[in-house]
């Protein structure tokens, strides 16, 4: 298990480096592996915790990072270290793939979960001599007291206003995200958009399928919201109101 001193790793992987370039003609059988220790990484147990929300036409998938998930929902845990063996702890069950999903009734619904990962690998003894070959990590997700479910929400964490830039323009604008829900659309779930032109306007359009962090949009606006783990919103879209049809690509934050 790998329990050491970040400094002291990071002088010895220094100095380990700096002798394999100066006796690289000594070692010409050094495999590509360990041909470049700054490329080269430990042996890891990190992995994402994804949620998936599907709509009624095939391949039409919202698969969102996440650490909250909406109830009712799939989750897929995908192991970031490839040709590993993997031992996955998802309450009593022990699975082995790299990639695995599980799906979350409302039972499980105001409760954190937590998901153990075990990765076993031979490890970059060159580039990481104190390196074992064993990982093992820990996360937690959160499952809300709702289910995504416009009809039976309040307030949501996407709502709210943001603070973005367009990559083609030199100047922020705030964008309001409001959730409502509207009966007499099938599938009762819309998105009012406030200022999205940076004038004020208000659009209200579809949010076909959600996330706790993510929705997509495929009318009058098509494209995706997107509140990320490190907090910074993305913003995605074509505008189809307007002609010739414009893209956006706004990045920011929420206030």
């Amino acid at each position: 298990m790998k329990i050491f001193i970040l400094f002291f790793t990071f002088s010895f992987v220094l100095s380990a480096g700096m002798f394999l370039v100066g006796c690289k003609k000594e070692q010409p059988q050094m495999s590509e592996l360990n041909k470049d220790c700054d490329c080269a990484e430990e042996v890891s147990a990190d992995f994402t915790i994804s949620e998936i929300a599907a709509y009624n036409i095939p391949n039409n998938e919202l698969i969102t990072e996440t650490d909250t998930i909406f109830a009712e929902r799939n989750v897929r845990f995908s192991a970031k270290t490839d040709q590993a063996q993997y031992t996955w702890l998802i309450g009593n069950e022990t699975l082995s793939s790299q990639t695995v999903g599980r799906y979350f009734p409302s039972q499980f619904s105001g409760q954190d979960i937590p998901v153990t990962l075990i990765v076993k690998k031979k490890p970059n003894s060159i580039c990481f001599p104190l390196d074992d070959g064993i990982d093992t990590l820990v996360k937690w997700f959160h499952v809300a007291n709702h289910n995504g479910s416009l009809q039976t929400m309040d307030t949501t964490l996407m709502e709210g206003t943001y603070r973005m830039k367009d990559s083609n323009s030199s100047d922020s604008v705030d964008i309001t995200i409001d959730y409502f829900y509207n009966n007499s659309q099938s599938t009762g779930n819309g998105v009012r958009i406030i200022n999205h032109h940076g004038n004020q306007d208000t659009i209200q359009t579809d949010a076909l399928i959600n996330n706790y962090r993510e929705f997509q949009m495929r009318w009058k606006l098509i494209g995706y919201f997107r509140y990320k783990l490190n907090q910074e919103a993305e913003f995605i879209f074509e505008d189809r109101m307007v002609s010739p049809n414009r893209n956006y690509h706004y990045k920011g934050r929420k206030l």
